[in-house]
C-alpha cells in the first residue's frame, strides 16, 4: 500500500513539474495567434497577424541579421578555442592547472549585469568603440566557460590507449588528433555548439551593456518590445524561436542521438 502511494506521488509530482516547465511556453505560442492583445477577454479564432507584423519589421530584419552574424563568429571562436583548450587540460600536466582551471570556469558563476558592466568599462578603458566587436568579445567571454565544460568530459572519455596505439604506428600528434580524437568527441563538439550558440543568441543581461542602436541583437530587442510596443510580436517571435528549438532537438536526435550527447556530457 505504502509503494502504491510512493508510486501514485511520485507520478504526480512528475506531472506537475512537466506542466510547470511547459506552461509559460505554451501561454506564449496560444498568445502568439490571439486576434486582440494579452489574454485578457480572449477573442474567438486565431490570426497570424503577428506573424507578418513582426516579419514585415525592418527593425525586427536588422536584430536577425545582428544575431545571426554574432551566432557564426562567437560559435567558431568559442568552440576553437575550447577544442584547444580542453585538449591542454586533459592532455598535459603543468604547475597551477587546477588554478587555470577555476579561471576559465568562474566566469560561469558571475552575475550578467556584472559582467556586462565590468566589459563596457574595459572597452572604454582600452578605446574600443565599435559595438559589434564589443559583442563579439563579450559573448564569446560568457560561452567559453559553458564550452569548455560540455568539451572536457568528451576529452576524458577518450581511451588514452588509442591514442598511444596511434602514435607507436607513426602518426603524429596532429594526425592522432584528427583521426583518432577528433571522431570519438563528435558528441561533445555537438554539445559544446549548441550551449555557445545558445548563449549568443540568448544573452540579454550582459549583451545589453554592450549593443547599440545599429547593432541590436534579436534578445535585446525582444526585451525592448515587451515593455513599448503593443501587441504580440514578442510572442510570435518567441514562438518562431521554440519551432527551431524543437528543429535542433529533433536533428541531434535523428544524426547523433540525445542519449549520446548527454553521455557525452556527463562520462
Amino acid at each position: 500500500m505504502l509503494d502504491k502511494t510512493l508510486r501514485i506521488c511520485s507520478l504526480l509530482f512528475l506531472f506537475f513539474a512537466v506542466a510547470f516547465i511547459l506552461a509559460p511556453v505554451l501561454l506564449v505560442i496560444y498568445i502568439a495567434f490571439l486576434p486582440q492583445i494579452g489574454v485578457l477577454d480572449p477573442s474567438p479564432g486565431f490570426t497570424l497577424e503577428w506573424f507578418t507584423k513582426f516579419l514585415s519589421d525592418p527593425v525586427f530584419a536588422s536584430a536577425v541579421t545582428v544575431t545571426v552574424e554574432l551566432a557564426i563568429i562567437v560559435g567558431a571562436v568559442s568552440i576553437s578555442i575550447s577544442l584547444l583548450t580542453g585538449y591542454v587540460l586533459t592532455h598535459f600536466e603543468f604547475r597551477g592547472r587546477g588554478l587555470i582551471d577555476s579561471i576559465l570556469i568562474a566566469p560561469s558563476a558571475v552575475p550578467g549585469v556584472v559582467k556586462g558592466m565590468g566589459l563596457l568599462l574595459l572597452f572604454s578603458l582600452i578605446g574600443l568603440q565599435n559595438s559589434f566587436d564589443q559583442l563579439i568579445l563579450g559573448q564569446v567571454m560568457i560561452s567559453l566557460p559553458f564550452g569548455i565544460i560540455s568539451i572536457v568530459p568528451s576529452y576524458i572519455s577518450v581511451d588514452k590507449s588509442l591514442e598511444r596505439a596511434a602514435r607507436t604506428l607513426g602518426a603524429t600528434e596532429l594526425q592522432t588528433f584528427t583521426g583518432v580524437v577528433l571522431p570519438l568527441i563528435k558528441p561533445g563538439i555537438l554539445a559544446c555548439a549548441i550551449f555557445v550558440i545558445s548563449i549568443s543568441v540568448t544573452d540579454a543581461a550582459t549583451t545589453v551593456f554592450l549593443a547599440n542602436a545599429q547593432t541590436t541583437p534579436l534578445a535585446i530587442l525582444l526585451l525592448s518590445w515587451t515593455s513599448v510596443t503593443p501587441g504580440n510580436e514578442f510572442a510570435a517571435i518567441s514562438t518562431l524561436l521554440v519551432a527551431a528549438t524543437v528543429v535542433v532537438v529533433l536533428a541531434v536526435e535523428k544524426f547523433v542521438g540525445l542519449e549520446k550527447l548527454v553521455g557525452g556530457l556527463y562520462q
